[in-house]
């Protein structure tokens, strides 16, 4: 095969030249006969049929379960790139109207003998215009999914992805046997443009917003509270995150409005930040501050376009109060040796709002970064639970 390194193999095969046409027991292995995926059922629609020249309308996928190897904690399944000029036809005999995924499961098997069966969720992609349309979800409404992909052209396409999950405890127990966190919900929304599946060649940009999230757990964030004087038994209780950032290939880039908040300190990381999710490097500036330490002065602070008597005097010691910490290596790194102190010299008026509006919600953020698709996938419960 020029896309895979093994063999298929098709239990049974039910051929109708005037119905769908099954196969039944598809499996796809590798070359030492490790088994990467098996669907139990795989029905297949066709127009222009029977002719010479069928055209593949719609595909159902009855109970996929995908196996993933690990080896050394690495998963490398054998996929193979075909020549850059080697030339495809198969366009003239798909014309994909639906695609409808049932009772999707995934294996995660290691070399140490750890392995974790995960149950996910039903997925429907359904044609609309020159895109399709994507929605998903498990039974009891956990996680959903929602979204558009349109093709441009030869293998680039773009698209609009909602995620939602309203259990973030729960979701990472599934993906790696344990969780670091205690509660919290999520949503992460994307539109980006792609040319196939490298990832150098993925651009766009995304929001995220996570909700009541308890981090005392997370070293990363329990050093930045504490060189800002807060102890991690303090810190029990949940923050809320909200964040605006760019797609570059692997790493993501901050925009202005990324930002932690909790009921006794917050946190803004400066725009340009980065952070490669393949390699775990981050490199970012923050700005923080313990409310103990600032409430006063904020409450001091006129509101913007009121004259203020001694804006010098109070601004200074608004900065004497907080942090500008940078943040590089990688993000499993030591905080001691992530973690250093710059001199924070001026303070921006978006800064400054910031931290009055998180000093007088008591740490609440709310969800308008998730406003870019928001007619993809309302995080109700996030809003509820906001306006009460």
């Amino acid at each position: 095969s020029n896309y895979w390194d093994g063999r298929a193999e098709i239990d049974q095969v039910e051929f109708s030249l005037t119905k769908p046409i099954y196969l039944r027991g598809f499996s796809v292995l590798d070359s030492a006969g490790r088994q990467w995926l098996h669907i139990d059922a795989l029905e297949f629609s066709l127009a222009n049929w029977p002719s010479m020249s069928p055209i593949l309308t719609n595909v159902k996928v009855d109970r996929p379960t995908i196996n993933l190897y690990y080896e050394d904690g690495r998963c490398n399944p054998p996929i193979r790139r075909p020549p850059k000029d080697r030339k495809s036809d198969l366009d003239k005999y798909v014309e994909l109207e639906s695609v409808t995924v049932s009772d999707v499961s995934i294996a995660q098997i290691y070399d140490n003998g750890e392995d974790r069966v995960h149950q996910f969720f039903q997925l429907d992609v359904n044609r609309k215009g020159s895109g399709y349309l994507v929605s998903g979800g498990d039974d009891d409404g956990e996680i959903r999914l929602a979204g558009l992909l349109t093709p441009e052209g030869e293998k680039k396409f773009s698209g609009q992805i909602a995620f939602f999950v309203a259990d973030l405890p729960k979701f990472q127990r599934a993906l790696q046997g344990k969780s670091k966190m205690a509660s919290g919900t999520g949503t992460v929304q994307l539109a980006f443009t792609s040319q196939g599946t490298d990832m150098e060649t993925l651009r766009g940009r995304g929001a995220v917003f996570l909700d009541d999230i308890d981090f005392s757990r997370y070293r990363l964030i329990n050093g930045i509270l504490g060189f800002i004087g807060i102890s991690s038994a303090k810190l029990i209780g949940s923050s809320d995150v909200e964040g605006v950032f760019r797609i570059r290939g692997p790493v993501m880039v901050l925009e202005s409005g990324c930002h932690l908040s909790n009921r006794l300190a917050a946190i803004e990381a400066e725009p340009g930040g980065t952070i490669n999710v393949r390699t775990k490097e981050i490199d970012i500036y923050i700005v923080a501050g313990q409310f103990r330490e600032i409430r006063h002065i904020l409450t001091s602070l006129p509101l913007l376009g009121v004259p203020l008597a001694d804006p010098v005097n109070l601004v200074s010691h608004l900065l004497n109060k907080l942090f500008r910490l940078h943040l590089k290596g990688k993000w499993d790194d030591p905080p001691t040796k992530l973690i250093r102190e710059e001199p924070l010299t001026n303070i921006g008026t978006g800064t400054t709002e910031f931290f009055r509006g998180a000093v007088k919600t008591g740490g609440q953020l709310g969800p308008g970064v998730l406003e870019m698709f928001s007619d993809l996938i309302k995080p109700r419960e996030n809003n509820d639970k906001k306006n009460q």
